[in-house]
């Protein structure tokens, strides 16, 4: 942070151009090392209070900001998987009842479009039946934990490549090779302690392969290959629908090929739901997003608007679940409200805020935003939904960099990263009262800095683009 406050408006030109001219690696070395220590610390003081609440030291530290990394080591859960096996299971004793009949029913929480089924139906009879029976014993597992942590590299290998791209078109100073590979590596090496992704794996979530499809699309787009990036984001909406709203910032920033890309797979995909399932079931998916919209969820993983204010109404909401997963809390109207107000203002933010200044770093800074809100914006926000926020993080990292004036951009960057990606896990330690329980919040707070930054740069470029002498130079 101390090279940050060196670099107020204060600072001459020709301190501006010695500090562009080392490039950012010194600065980002620092941030490292800062961030690994500070994680360390909490990883420390979460494993002594934990300990001293009762659990056992190894279960402590897996419950760390650090200390998780060790769950790569061991077999994922069934979080994704089980609700499309009973699916599977219940539409061929009982189609009758309908595609999300095991969600009405309260019998699994069956959330996925009407598509995703297929990868259920994909899968032998005899596997489904021994994860069903046995999940920890099954060959299910072994293939999907191998499959969540070749997703998990995945996302680090693009995701450096990302930050490299990102410094190359948009950063300070030309880089050797030497340190280009420096930063993609500190940047892997951040990943492995971002704790939405290691609890991503240790659930088995789905979730993972859309980091990387989302890593994949940012990488992409700053390639200029929009098409491409946008047939990546329609796989994404086929899993899950949030960044369907990519599709409406495209069409309104004249966007077309990304558009066209979702398109691409967006509209064969429901016509294939329609074809397998009729369309009935887009009718009940479109209920089933309503009913979540209204109620959301409770469980302290939901870092939403909704599910903070449902906590603090009822602190023993935070960590009931049950094996179906936490039951929908009853409908709280003035909930629903402010949470629909609050999603409803990022949305119109996001649309809104932007920089029309042309082959500058704002217009990738805008596409992040799209993605950002459209995850915290979610009335419910599973925290391993914040790991698709890990390649904003570093899309933007050489532009908060390459600002004359970055305090306030660069500290706003650590903040919202300590707050997401170094997250304390202590359900028991924290949800005992309202109070406490707000500390446990860290991710949606994250998320709202991070809203907040993404628009401060293009806010700034607009600045520059109307002449202002203190606008940043946020262009390639």
């Amino acid at each position: 942070m101390g090279e940050a406050g060196a670099n107020g408006p204060a600072q001459s030109a020709g301190e501006h151009e010695k500090c562009a001219a080392r490039g950012p690696w010194p600065l980002m070395r620092r941030l490292v090392l800062a961030y690994i220590a500070i994680a360390f610390l909490l990883s420390a003081t979460v494993t002594l209070l934990l300990m001293s609440n009762g659990n056992g030291f190894v279960d402590a530290v897996k419950r760390t900001p650090m200390g998780s990394v060790v769950t790569l080591a061991q077999p994922t859960d069934s979080d994704s998987w089980m609700p499309l096996l009973k699916t599977r299971d219940r539409m061929k004793t009982n189609p009758e009842g309908g595609l999300y009949a095991v969600f009405r029913n309260g019998e699994w929480k069956f959330q996925y479009p009407p598509i995703a089924l297929l990868i259920a139906e994909a899968v032998p009879e005899h596997m489904a039946a021994e994860a069903r029976t046995g999940w920890f014993s099954s060959s299910l597992i072994r293939w999907n934990s191998w499959f969540c942590r070749a997703m998990i590299l995945l996302t680090l290998l693009v995701s450096g490549a990302i930050v490299v791209q990102s410094q190359r078109r948009y950063g300070t100073g030309q880089q050797s090779l030497r340190t280009e590979w420096l930063m993609a590596g500190s940047a892997m090496l951040l990943g492995i302690t971002y704790m939405p992704i290691l609890g991503g794996y240790s659930l088995g979530q789905f979730q993972l392969a859309c980091n990387a499809l989302v890593a994949l699309a940012i990488l992409l787009f700053l390639q200029k290959r929009q098409l491409c990036a946008g047939i990546v984001i329609g796989l994404f909406c086929l899993i899950k629908p949030q960044l369907a709203l990519v599709g409406l910032w495209a069409l309104l920033r004249r966007e077309y090929r990304l558009a066209i890309g979702m398109a691409l797979i967006g509209v064969p995909g429901v016509l294939l739901s329609v074809a397998l399932y009729g369309v009935q079931s887009l009718v009940d998916y479109a209920g089933v997003l309503q009913t979540l919209s209204r109620q959301s969820e409770a469980y302290f993983y939901n870092q939403s608007l909704a599910g903070i204010l449902l906590r603090f109404r009822d602190p023993q909401l935070s960590t009931l679940l049950l094996p179906m997963g936490s039951p929908l809390p009853p409908y709280v109207g003035w909930i629903h409200q402010i949470s629909t107000i609050h999603t409803g203002l990022l949305i119109l933010l996001a649309l809104v805020i932007r920089s029309k200044v042309p082959g500058t770093a704002a217009r990738l800074v805008d596409f992040c935003t799209m993605i950002t809100v459209a995850t915290v914006a979610s009335p419910v926000a599973w925290n391993h939904h914040f790991g698709v926020l890990f390649p904003v993080f570093l899309a933007i990292a050489p532009i908060v960099f390459a600002m004359p004036r970055r305090a306030v951009p660069l500290t706003l960057l650590s903040l919202a990263w300590l707050a997401i990606g170094a997250a304390v896990i202590m359900p028991d330690a924290l949800y005992h009262s309202r109070w406490t329980g707000l500390l446990g919040e860290q991710m949606f707070v994250g998320g709202q800095i991070l809203v907040a930054l993404l628009v401060l740069i293009q806010l700034r470029a607009r600045g520059e683009r109307a002449g202002h002498p203190t606008g940043p130079d946020v262009s390639p």
